[in-house]
């Protein structure tokens, strides 16, 4: 008979463990393709580095972009918010239109489904 010994290093016993079966403090850092964790490279002379007395004042500020709901309203041609109502029932319309086709569609598959079966059954019982 075998003895058991208490080396943990033996055949038997060596066994890599899971993420999840590890502790905390053993656990192997990922290594990141971009740099250590929660470190990035900087660019040279990027914006946020620029120390100058106005940029102090007023600190870091990110540009806004304008809205596309007032380009709608203030730089079209056309009022535009009058139509609504009428896009809605459009809209309405359109997607009847697609469930009605669905249906249909779904109702000739259902009728092919029935054929192919009923002409395999026949097969089947003829052969």
């Amino acid at each position: 008979m075998r003895k058991k010994s208490n080396n943990l290093l033996s055949a038997k016993t060596s066994k890599v463990l899971s993420w999840y079966q590890s502790t905390a403090d053993k656990r192997i850092l990922r290594r990141h393709k971009i740099g250590p964790p929660d470190v990035h490279p900087q660019e040279p002379r990027q914006e946020e580095n620029n120390l100058s007395n106005e940029r102090l004042r007023k600190g870091y500020q990110v540009g806004t972009t304008p809205y596309e709901h007032e380009s709608l309203l203030f730089n079209s041609r056309s009022a535009k918010l009058d139509r609504l109502d009428e896009a809605h029932t459009k809209f309405g319309v359109l997607l009847n239109s697609v469930l009605h086709r669905k249906g249909e569609i779904n109702a000739n598959l259902d009728k092919e489904r029935r054929k192919n079966r009923e002409t395999a059954r026949a097969q089947f019982i003829s052969c």
